[in-house]
């Protein structure tokens, strides 16, 4: 299964590579340039998804942030890359120094099928854990962070993305909105639980975590931004265990 939604999205993405022909922008996962990215499918964003990979805004940032840190280095290492996408999989997967590992409770993609609040991993397993845009998706995310923790050495790093509300100075959720219709018109989302607010880090101390925080506004100049076409907005929460 997984080696023919590889073929498929290959060939889909060599199709849209060859209409898409330029210099303007650049993909840091394919490292392709692109005359045009891709507008999302609601419409809201121009320049969403590179034609050569199908990276999103999200990706591209990850790619970016990754690469500049120092403790990566031509040693092999272990990852684990919770829900993965095939964009970065395909890097990753591709490279001889990483001992990769994809894990999630559904995704055709995952190499590993498991709930992320009791994973089979033991203790220590990880060098580095990749979980972007999960934890929205979880009921009980404290104890999802709790395991994360538990499977990452003590020396490694663990990535998070969230779809963070810098408006909201707490995180709302509600457990009783369990209609995937409502939970989409109160959430954004019909898979979402809740809407993080900038009391997110709280809940990485409590399960374990020290962090930095790295926003794409302070770390790259328009010009750049406009170049991998990111999202300003965006952040990555960047965990080493306490």
């Amino acid at each position: 299964m997984t080696k023919h939604i590889y073929l498929l999205l290959k060939i889909r993405n060599f199709i849209r590579s060859f209409f898409f022909k330029g210099n303007d922008y650049y993909c840091p996962v394919c490292q392709k340039k692109s005359g045009l990215f891709i507008t999302s499918k609601d419409g809201l964003r121009e320049n969403a998804v590179c034609p050569s990979c199908g990276s999103f805004e999200r990706q591209r940032f990850f790619m970016l942030v990754f690469n500049k840190f120092s403790f990566i280095n031509p040693d092999k290492y272990t990852m684990l890359d919770i829900a993965p996408t095939f964009c970065l999989q395909k890097v990753f997967k591709g490279n001889s120094n990483i001992e990769y590992v994809s894990f999630d409770i559904s995704s055709p993609l995952a190499e590993i099928k498991g709930d992320i609040t009791k994973m089979i991993f033991e203790n220590n397993s990880f060098d580095i854990i990749i979980c972007s845009h999960v934890l929205e998706h979880i009921e009980n995310d404290l104890t999802a962070l709790s395991e994360i923790n538990r499977v990452l050495k003590s020396n490694g790093k663990a990535f998070f993305q969230i779809p963070l509300d810098k408006k909201m100075k707490s995180t709302f959720e509600d457990k009783t909105i369990t209609n995937p219709e409502q939970r989409k018109e109160i959430y954004g989302q019909s898979d979402h639980v809740r809407i993080y607010g900038l009391d997110f880090p709280e809940r990485l101390e409590k399960t374990g975590w020290t962090y930095e925080i790295i926003n794409c506004s302070d770390t790259f100049d328009e010009s750049l931004i406009r170049k991998y076409c990111l999202l300003e907005d965006e952040q990555i929460f960047v965990c080493t265990k306490q």
